[in-house]
Protein backbone atom coordinates (compact mmCIF):
# COMPACT_ATOMS: atom_id res chain seq x y z
CA UNK A 1 0.00 0.00 0.00
CA UNK A 2 2.86 2.00 1.31
CA UNK A 3 4.57 1.39 -2.35
CA UNK A 4 1.51 2.46 -4.65
CA UNK A 5 0.82 5.76 -2.36
CA UNK A 6 4.46 6.32 -2.63
CA UNK A 7 4.26 5.76 -6.76
CA UNK A 8 0.99 7.98 -7.14
CA UNK A 9 2.58 11.01 -5.48
CA UNK A 10 5.86 10.58 -7.43
CA UNK A 11 3.47 10.46 -11.12
CA UNK A 12 1.78 13.75 -9.39
CA UNK A 13 4.83 15.58 -9.04
CA UNK A 14 6.04 14.68 -12.26
CA UNK A 15 2.62 16.14 -13.90
CA UNK A 16 3.01 18.88 -11.98
CA UNK A 17 6.53 20.25 -13.27
CA UNK A 18 5.55 19.54 -16.66
CA UNK A 19 2.75 21.32 -16.60
CA UNK A 20 4.23 24.48 -15.27
CA UNK A 21 6.83 24.37 -17.82
CA UNK A 22 4.60 24.60 -21.09
CA UNK A 23 2.18 27.11 -19.05
CA UNK A 24 4.96 29.58 -17.34
CA UNK A 25 8.45 28.71 -18.15
CA UNK A 26 10.27 30.37 -21.12
CA UNK A 27 13.25 29.20 -22.95
CA UNK A 28 16.55 30.95 -22.79
CA UNK A 29 17.20 33.77 -24.80
CA UNK A 30 20.50 35.15 -25.57
CA UNK A 31 21.14 38.68 -25.05
CA UNK A 32 21.27 40.61 -28.15
CA UNK A 33 24.77 40.95 -28.74
CA UNK A 34 27.72 39.59 -30.59
CA UNK A 35 29.21 38.75 -27.37
CA UNK A 36 29.26 34.96 -26.21
CA UNK A 37 28.11 34.36 -22.56
CA UNK A 38 30.46 33.49 -20.16
CA UNK A 39 31.07 30.30 -19.22
CA UNK A 40 33.42 27.71 -18.44
CA UNK A 41 33.97 26.98 -21.46
CA UNK A 42 34.44 30.73 -22.93
CA UNK A 43 37.29 32.59 -21.83
CA UNK A 44 36.08 36.41 -20.04
CA UNK A 45 36.75 38.72 -23.54
CA UNK A 46 36.99 41.72 -21.20
CA UNK A 47 40.93 40.07 -20.22
CA UNK A 48 41.08 39.18 -23.97
CA UNK A 49 43.95 42.28 -25.91
CA UNK A 50 42.27 44.13 -28.26
CA UNK A 51 42.72 43.68 -31.86
CA UNK A 52 45.42 45.10 -33.90
CA UNK A 53 43.37 47.79 -35.69
CA UNK A 54 45.84 50.31 -37.03
CA UNK A 55 43.44 52.58 -39.55
CA UNK A 56 41.33 53.89 -35.84
CA UNK A 57 38.44 51.40 -36.69
CA UNK A 58 37.31 49.23 -34.21
CA UNK A 59 38.24 45.77 -35.70
CA UNK A 60 38.30 41.73 -35.14
CA UNK A 61 37.61 39.22 -36.66
CA UNK A 62 34.70 40.39 -38.71
CA UNK A 63 36.59 43.87 -39.87
CA UNK A 64 37.57 44.24 -43.50
CA UNK A 65 40.85 43.22 -44.80
CA UNK A 66 42.81 46.72 -46.20
CA UNK A 67 42.06 47.06 -50.54
CA UNK A 68 44.78 45.73 -52.81
CA UNK A 69 45.87 48.92 -53.57
CA UNK A 70 46.98 49.71 -50.70
CA UNK A 71 50.65 50.64 -50.88
CA UNK A 72 52.95 50.00 -47.71
CA UNK A 73 55.84 52.37 -47.88
CA UNK A 74 59.60 51.69 -48.33
CA UNK A 75 61.43 52.48 -45.64
CA UNK A 76 64.36 52.26 -47.97
CA UNK A 77 62.96 54.65 -50.17
CA UNK A 78 61.79 57.00 -47.87
CA UNK A 79 65.14 57.00 -46.30
CA UNK A 80 67.07 58.40 -49.34
CA UNK A 81 68.22 62.06 -49.40
CA UNK A 82 67.29 64.70 -51.60
CA UNK A 83 69.68 65.60 -54.07
CA UNK A 84 70.28 69.29 -53.24
CA UNK A 85 68.87 71.64 -55.91
CA UNK A 86 71.90 73.94 -57.58
CA UNK A 87 71.80 77.27 -59.60
CA UNK A 88 73.71 77.42 -63.07
CA UNK A 89 74.17 81.61 -64.20
CA UNK A 90 74.83 81.23 -67.69
CA UNK A 91 75.76 84.33 -69.70
CA UNK A 92 74.83 84.77 -73.71
CA UNK A 93 78.11 86.90 -74.45
CA UNK A 94 77.48 90.07 -76.05
CA UNK A 95 73.98 90.99 -77.77
CA UNK A 96 72.27 94.13 -78.41
CA UNK A 97 74.33 96.95 -79.79
CA UNK A 98 77.07 94.66 -78.76
CA UNK A 99 77.38 92.19 -81.81
CA UNK A 100 80.64 90.35 -80.79
CA UNK A 101 82.55 89.39 -83.72
CA UNK A 102 80.75 88.80 -87.24
CA UNK A 103 82.52 86.93 -89.98
CA UNK A 104 80.29 86.06 -93.46
CA UNK A 105 77.05 86.96 -91.85
CA UNK A 106 77.36 85.18 -88.69
CA UNK A 107 77.19 87.40 -85.66
CA UNK A 108 78.77 85.90 -82.44
CA UNK A 109 75.77 86.98 -80.60
CA UNK A 110 73.43 84.84 -81.79
CA UNK A 111 75.54 81.83 -81.81
CA UNK A 112 75.82 82.24 -77.98
CA UNK A 113 72.45 83.40 -77.55
CA UNK A 114 70.97 79.58 -78.96
CA UNK A 115 73.64 77.97 -77.17
CA UNK A 116 72.75 79.27 -74.13
CA UNK A 117 69.09 79.04 -74.17
CA UNK A 118 69.52 74.78 -74.94
CA UNK A 119 72.11 74.72 -72.10
CA UNK A 120 69.34 76.59 -69.45
CA UNK A 121 66.62 73.95 -71.35
CA UNK A 122 69.09 70.87 -69.79
CA UNK A 123 70.15 72.17 -66.69
CA UNK A 124 66.68 72.62 -66.00
CA UNK A 125 65.67 69.21 -67.39
CA UNK A 126 68.35 67.67 -64.93
CA UNK A 127 65.91 68.99 -62.12
CA UNK A 128 67.66 72.32 -61.38
CA UNK A 129 67.91 76.19 -61.81
CA UNK A 130 69.12 77.76 -64.88
CA UNK A 131 69.01 81.53 -64.85
CA UNK A 132 70.21 83.28 -67.87
CA UNK A 133 71.59 87.32 -67.55
CA UNK A 134 69.56 87.46 -71.06
CA UNK A 135 66.97 85.64 -72.88
CA UNK A 136 66.34 87.86 -76.09
CA UNK A 137 68.22 90.72 -78.22
CA UNK A 138 69.05 92.92 -75.04
CA UNK A 139 72.74 94.23 -73.74
CA UNK A 140 73.38 94.17 -70.30
CA UNK A 141 76.09 95.47 -68.72
CA UNK A 142 78.90 93.43 -66.98
CA UNK A 143 77.96 94.50 -63.92
CA UNK A 144 74.06 92.98 -64.73
CA UNK A 145 75.13 89.88 -65.36
CA UNK A 146 77.22 89.71 -62.46
CA UNK A 147 74.53 90.59 -60.42
CA UNK A 148 72.27 88.45 -61.53
CA UNK A 149 74.47 85.82 -60.50
CA UNK A 150 75.22 87.47 -57.42
CA UNK A 151 72.10 88.03 -55.85
CA UNK A 152 70.93 84.62 -56.76
CA UNK A 153 73.44 82.95 -54.95
CA UNK A 154 74.42 81.19 -58.08
CA UNK A 155 76.42 77.83 -57.59
CA UNK A 156 78.26 78.76 -61.18
CA UNK A 157 78.83 81.28 -63.50
CA UNK A 158 79.21 79.95 -67.33
CA UNK A 159 79.98 83.34 -70.02
CA UNK A 160 79.29 81.79 -73.98
CA UNK A 161 81.60 83.30 -76.41
CA UNK A 162 83.24 82.44 -79.89
CA UNK A 163 86.81 83.51 -80.64
CA UNK A 164 88.17 85.52 -84.02
CA UNK A 165 90.80 85.23 -85.39
CA UNK A 166 91.67 84.27 -89.23
CA UNK A 167 93.46 80.90 -89.22
CA UNK A 168 92.51 80.09 -85.52
CA UNK A 169 90.76 76.75 -84.57
CA UNK A 170 89.55 75.39 -81.25
CA UNK A 171 88.42 75.72 -77.92
CA UNK A 172 89.47 77.48 -74.91
CA UNK A 173 88.44 78.55 -71.17
CA UNK A 174 89.32 81.72 -69.43
CA UNK A 175 89.44 82.20 -65.54
CA UNK A 176 90.43 84.46 -63.17
CA UNK A 177 94.35 84.78 -62.75
CA UNK A 178 93.32 84.77 -59.01
CA UNK A 179 90.94 81.30 -59.13
CA UNK A 180 91.45 78.77 -56.25
CA UNK A 181 92.33 75.36 -57.71
CA UNK A 182 88.32 74.79 -57.38
CA UNK A 183 88.01 77.08 -60.28
CA UNK A 184 90.56 75.61 -62.11
CA UNK A 185 89.54 72.09 -61.78
CA UNK A 186 85.83 72.67 -62.63
CA UNK A 187 87.06 74.79 -65.84
CA UNK A 188 89.29 71.86 -66.46
CA UNK A 189 86.96 69.07 -66.20
CA UNK A 190 84.42 71.47 -68.38
CA UNK A 191 86.78 72.13 -71.61
CA UNK A 192 86.85 67.63 -70.80
CA UNK A 193 83.58 67.18 -71.42
CA UNK A 194 82.92 69.63 -74.53
CA UNK A 195 86.41 67.54 -75.77
CA UNK A 196 84.59 64.77 -76.04
CA UNK A 197 82.07 65.92 -77.97
CA UNK A 198 83.97 66.71 -80.39
CA UNK A 199 86.07 69.74 -81.14
CA UNK A 200 89.38 71.12 -83.54
CA UNK A 201 91.80 71.80 -80.78
CA UNK A 202 91.55 71.91 -77.15
CA UNK A 203 93.61 75.40 -76.61
CA UNK A 204 93.81 74.70 -72.87
CA UNK A 205 92.32 76.72 -69.56
CA UNK A 206 93.61 80.48 -69.34
CA UNK A 207 94.28 82.67 -66.68
CA UNK A 208 93.33 86.28 -66.87
CA UNK A 209 93.14 88.34 -70.51
CA UNK A 210 94.87 88.19 -73.58
CA UNK A 211 96.31 91.54 -73.10
CA UNK A 212 97.20 90.73 -69.37
CA UNK A 213 98.24 87.87 -66.93
CA UNK A 214 97.25 90.00 -63.70
CA UNK A 215 93.93 91.72 -65.00
CA UNK A 216 90.46 89.86 -65.30
CA UNK A 217 87.65 89.80 -68.02
CA UNK A 218 84.59 91.44 -65.89
CA UNK A 219 82.70 88.69 -65.42
CA UNK A 220 85.16 86.69 -63.59
CA UNK A 221 85.92 89.94 -61.69
CA UNK A 222 83.17 90.56 -60.65
CA UNK A 223 81.11 87.10 -59.83
CA UNK A 224 81.14 85.98 -55.91
CA UNK A 225 81.26 82.38 -57.46
CA UNK A 226 83.31 80.12 -59.47
CA UNK A 227 83.04 81.22 -63.14
CA UNK A 228 84.69 81.12 -66.13
CA UNK A 229 84.63 81.74 -70.10
CA UNK A 230 84.27 79.18 -72.77
CA UNK A 231 85.29 80.51 -75.97
CA UNK A 232 83.81 77.41 -78.41
CA UNK A 233 85.70 77.84 -81.32
CA UNK A 234 86.10 80.39 -83.45
CA UNK A 235 84.01 81.99 -86.02
CA UNK A 236 86.54 82.34 -88.55
CA UNK A 237 87.26 78.99 -88.87
CA UNK A 238 84.88 76.90 -91.26
CA UNK A 239 85.11 73.77 -89.48
CA UNK A 240 84.94 75.50 -86.02
CA UNK A 241 81.59 76.84 -87.08
CA UNK A 242 80.50 73.28 -88.51
CA UNK A 243 81.21 71.35 -85.31
CA UNK A 244 79.41 74.39 -83.07
CA UNK A 245 75.83 73.80 -85.46
CA UNK A 246 76.09 70.16 -86.07
CA UNK A 247 76.83 69.54 -82.10
CA UNK A 248 74.80 72.29 -80.45
CA UNK A 249 72.52 69.52 -78.99
CA UNK A 250 75.35 67.99 -77.35
CA UNK A 251 77.40 70.52 -76.51
CA UNK A 252 74.20 72.09 -74.62
CA UNK A 253 74.10 68.49 -73.32
CA UNK A 254 77.52 68.80 -72.06
CA UNK A 255 77.96 71.86 -70.39
CA UNK A 256 74.74 71.51 -68.24
CA UNK A 257 75.99 67.72 -67.13
CA UNK A 258 79.00 69.58 -66.41
CA UNK A 259 78.33 72.09 -65.14
CA UNK A 260 75.36 70.66 -62.55
CA UNK A 261 78.28 67.78 -61.35
CA UNK A 262 80.46 70.49 -60.59
CA UNK A 263 77.74 72.67 -58.97
CA UNK A 264 77.08 69.89 -56.72
CA UNK A 265 80.43 69.03 -55.82
CA UNK A 266 81.42 72.28 -54.52
CA UNK A 267 78.23 72.56 -52.28
CA UNK A 268 79.30 69.18 -50.83
CA UNK A 269 82.90 70.40 -50.06
CA UNK A 270 81.11 73.90 -48.72
CA UNK A 271 79.70 71.44 -45.95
Amino acid sequence: MKKSILIITIILALAALCACTEDGAQAYVPPATDTPPVSSETDDISSAPAPDDTDGNSGGADAAPPPDTAVTPDPMVSAQPKEPQVVICIDPGHGGKDSGAEWNGRIEKDDTLALALKVAQQVEELGHIALLTRNDDSYPYFSERAETANNANADLFISLHRNSFVGAQGVEIWISYRANTTTEEFAENMLEAIAEVGITKNRGVKKGTVSSSTEDYYVNKLTDMPSCIIELGFITSDEDNRLYDENMDAYAKAIAEQAVKEALYIKEEAK
